[in-house]
């Protein structure tokens, strides 16, 4: 139903992203704000970047209703876009915002959430605002659904993120590439830049490359510390995550721990229901090894607490990419306050 945005004749007033792949999500937006001018200060002049959680509809409407400067359109993009959104008269005035967007700004509505039986969580098909979104004119609102890749596609995903930065990778290294970050697109594209730049883009990223750059003790490791953090063991998690901190670069790092969250949630919503390992491995697309780690791991976590944390780790992630929190200050304080709840 929804063209591409360079496609339609009129530029749409509003763009939906919704889904698992926070890195499609920012990237779409990075695109977006490209696109207003070659100079990165007309760019910075032209976009605002709010949080769903900390502001109200007003703090949206006066970034969406100010005029552009030296660039066609503003950019306002909102992360956790529903936070601000309960209740519904928020959402009928919500509503009413949209409908008089101006056409000299182009609002992003940025919503995480996880899959939910062939669906998305508290985001399904039949949630308000993707139902308003169906009945709007493709010249109008552009949707995208963000989905992460499975184990099975990874390897494809990766030749493409690695033709995107200019590079190549042989078939095998991106396989064995896949086998070290899993789906986290963020974390795979990060260990491309690494990879290329070793290669000087000079040639093609080969298996060994792969193998003696990208370690495969991180991922154990990131299990063993998430172990520590169940049972309460504070020094101990710390004294993992300073260990890791030494092997691999912080932003990857944390790219592995929402991902270990995400999955745990998954994982957990699977034990829920009366499945095994099993039944994990075939849902999450993940190795038989995998599954059974992450069987033990939600079996230590309610439901509830796993939601809590994989909030909590999407603020700090916008606090990191927003520059309020120094990611390694960050990681110290999510590990020792999630080990002593």
């Amino acid at each position: 139903m929804f063209s591409s945005p360079d496609s339609a004749e009129k530029k749409p007033t509003l763009y939906l992203l919704y889904g698992d792949d926070g890195f499609a999500m920012q990237k779409f937006g990075q695109d977006l704000l490209s696109k207003l001018s070659d100079d990165p200060t007309t760019v910075e002049m032209n976009a605002t970047r709010l949080e769903g959680n900390r502001i109200n509809l007003d703090d949206i409407r006066n970034a969406a209703f100010a005029l552009p400067f030296l660039a066609e359109r503003r950019i306002v993009i909102v992360n956790q876009a529903l936070a601000l959104v309960k209740g519904k008269k928020p959402q009928d005035q919500f509503l009413e915002l949209l409908e008089k967007m101006p056409p000299s700004t182009a609002l992003v509505l940025v919503v995480e959430t996880v899959p939910e039986k062939k669906d998305w969580k508290d985001f399904g098909a039949a949630h308000w605002l993707r139902k308003w979104v169906k009945q709007q004119p493709a010249n109008k609102v552009f949707q995208k659904e963000c989905a992460l890749p499975n184990q099975r596609l990874m390897p494809g995903w990766i030749i493409e993120e690695t033709k995107r930065q200019n590079g190549k990778i042989l078939p095998a290294a991106a396989v064995e590439l896949a086998s070290h970050v899993g789906t986290n697109t963020q974390l795979a594209s990060l260990e491309i830049d690494k990879l290329l730049t070793f290669v000087n883009l000079s040639r093609e990223i080969e298996v060994e490359d792969v193998k003696e750059l990208v370690p495969d003790v991180a991922p154990t490791s990131v299990f063993d510390m998430v172990d520590a953090m169940a049972e309460g063991k504070s020094s101990q998690a710390i004294k993992l995550l300073h260990s890791l901190l030494e092997v691999e670069d912080p932003f990857s790092l944390f790219g592995m721990i929402i991902r270990q969250f995400r999955l745990l949630l998954l994982a957990n919503e699977v034990v829920e229901r009366g499945g095994r390992k099993e039944q994990i491995a075939e849902a999450l697309s993940v190795h038989p090894f995998v599954a059974e780690k992450l069987e033990n791991q939600a079996r230590r976590f309610s439901s509830v607490v796993l939601e809590n944390v994989f909030q909590q780790l999407l603020v700090i992630d916008e606090n990191i990419k927003t520059s309020q929190m120094d990611i390694r200050l960050a990681l110290d304080l999510f590990v020792s306050e999630l080990s002593f709840s």
